[in-house]
């Protein structure tokens, strides 16, 4: 039998655990009396499930930021809408005086530096998946999309005629 499927760090921590002592001693279990099968944990697949456990933890970890990045993001955009509208914004920046057009500048160049920084992210990411690095390096990729992928549905009936035709 197949080991659950954790969603939750700490589960992912049992289930480490759980492996590791598995590891120590290889665990035996009958499948059905009468058949008289063994199954046995080898180390390949102990070391896989540790894999799977492991990824699943850096998965919550990867969201758990994304979602943290959020939040301070919906900060920032709500202080922004308190800034002033263009249409008042000639006048407000007429009061700030000299200070207020530096802290611009600096502003101005903090969201620049920012922007192509975001973009640098962008295009690196893209880049990693072959399914997409002709967006960033421009050379066609593989336009196979037109081939059609079989569901496993559609290769089991190919199999069955396949085995009907050789009786």
């Amino acid at each position: 039998d197949a080991l659950p499927i954790y969603s939750d760090e700490a589960d992912v921590t049992d289930i480490e655990g759980s492996i590791e002592g598995r590891e120590e001693s290889t665990t035996e279990l009958s499948d059905n009396e009468d058949d008289g099968m063994v199954l046995t944990f080898s180390k390949e697949k102990v070391t896989e499930e540790v894999e799977k456990g492991q990824a699943v933890k850096n998965q919550i970890a990867l969201w758990d930021q994304l979602l943290e990045g959020r939040i301070k993001l919906q900060k920032a955009l709500v202080t922004a809408n308190q800034l002033p509208q263009p249409d008042t914004f000639p006048a407000f920046k007429k009061k700030g005086g000299p200070e207020m057009s530096s802290a611009l500048k600096n502003n101005y160049k903090a969201l620049k530096a920012l922007m192509r920084s975001l973009v640098d992210l962008q295009d690196e990411l893209l880049y990693q998946f072959p399914d997409t690095r002709h967006l960033i390096d421009g050379k066609k990729g593989n336009v196979d999309s037109d081939e059609e992928i079989p569901s496993d549905e559609d290769q089991m009936k190919a199999e069955v005629d396949e085995i009907g035709r050789a009786h």
